[in-house]
Parts: C-alpha cells; structure tokens; sequence
C-alpha cells in the first residue's frame, strides 16, 4: 500500500492551522500494529497495538532570538504515531476512505498534543466534538462524525 505523503503533509499543516499552531511543528511516522505494539508497550507498558501514540516534545532551552539553529526544535510540539493497520481496519468499519481515518488519527494525536484528554466523559465529548469539527474542515461537512468511543 502507498500513502501519499504530500496530500498528508498538507492536511497535517490544515490541522496545525487550525489550532492556532501554524508557527509549530509535528513529526508523524505510520507503522504496522508489530511497531505499534512494541511503541505502546515499551512507552505505556501495555502489550497490545493501539491506533495513535502522541508524544510531546520537552521543554525547550530557552535560545537566542537570533539563533536559528534550534528554531525547529524549539517549534517542535511533539510526533504523533499511526497504525497503518488499525487506520484501515477503522476505515474499512466506518465506510470511509483510508485517507479520512489516518486524518482522524493525527488529528486525535494533534489534540493530545494541545492538551486534550478523554479520561473523563466531559473530556472525551469535548475531544470527540473538536475531532469531528477538524476532520470536517479537511472532508467536508457531509462526513459523518464519528461515534466510535475514545479508548485510552
């Protein structure tokens, strides 16, 4: 399977965009569910594959206006990583195309990198109204929001 990166890419920066982050930056890498698996257990010790792992950059050292040098890593929000596998299996569930359940997967990951959380029910409608908001800006508002609930 081949993944078109570009059109990714731009979605991603849409994403960013509009989460008033367009200055900021994330690295997404798209594995199968053995390295999901060996992510999530090594990061959350749990040994089961998951759809998305977010993992926020640290503080930054304070630089120099001036120095260039560490400019993206100081704009460096933190990497978001996507199950290729579970990606198509939520497509394949939700009748949608690959490209829209991969967007709803970095798009959760992007949340949580802005400080969004589902441990509580008003957390979890709060993240699942603004996924479905973001995920209709990139598809169109005659997507269907997803329902499906918000698994930790």
């Amino acid at each position: 399977m081949r993944l078109s990166i570009e059109p990714l890419r731009r979605r991603a920066e849409a994403i960013l965009d509009k989460l008033s982050s367009s200055d900021k930056s994330i690295d997404i890498a798209i594995v199968g569910d053995r390295a999901m698996r060996a992510l999530n257990r090594q990061f959350r010790n749990r040994n089961e594959t998951t759809d998305v792992l977010s993992f926020p950059s640290g503080p930054s050292p304070e630089v120099d206006a001036h120095d260039f040098l560490f400019a993206e890593e100081v704009n460096h929000i933190g990497d978001i990583v996507v199950s290729l596998d579970e990606a198509q299996e939520q497509a394949e569930e939700d009748k949608v195309s690959l490209d829209v359940a991969i967007d709803r997967l970095i798009i959760h990951g992007c949340l949580h990198l802005h400080g969004f959380e589902h441990g509580a029910p008003a957390e979890a409608t709060r993240m699942r109204r603004k996924e479905n908001q973001l995920l209709k800006m990139l598809h169109g508002p005659d997507l269907p929001g997803y329902a499906r609930p918000t698994n930790a």
